[in-house]
């Protein structure tokens, strides 16, 4: 009895901690001085992330409708990074289907791995889309 009053306390312990979300560490000033909607901000993670997607764990942060477009809030982490994308899903058959659906109720900081994503660029809107992942995981 007495060692299970030592370890169920240990257990739960162990437990609470390994939830806790990494610290997410930013040498970028952009990041964090500008909102994730600004052109600047969007216009740096484009530059940042992009040639080398591969390099950064990217989590669901939320979702959003915006003028009847859907988007997927990310949290992008690196080495040096660490920012929110908002990114435009065009295609609706898309591996994140289910997640959509339930506007990623209960996909909260669901890791998307494999994320790929493209700029569009139309005059002074950079747009970041929204391609494929390889899956989540939970």
């Amino acid at each position: 009895m007495k060692k299970l009053r030592f370890i169920l306390p240990v257990t739960v312990l162990f437990a609470l901690q390994s939830c806790q979300s990494v610290e997410c560490n930013n040498t970028n000033a952009i990041f964090d001085n500008n909102q994730p909607n600004e052109q600047v901000y969007k216009d740096e993670l484009a530059k940042q992330v992009i040639p080398q997607q591969e390099d950064f764990v990217y989590t669901v942060e939320g979702y959003e409708e915006k003028d009847e477009k859907r988007y997927l809030n990310v949290a992008i982490q690196g080495d040096s990074i660490c920012a929110i994308a908002s990114l435009l899903v065009k295609d609706t058959n898309t591996t994140i289907e289910h997640l959509l659906q339930v506007k990623a109720k209960g996909y909260h900081n669901t890791e998307l791995e494999g994320l790929k994503f493209t700029v569009e660029k139309d005059g002074n809107n950079t747009e970041l889309v929204y391609n494929s992942i390889d899956h989540l995981v939970d």
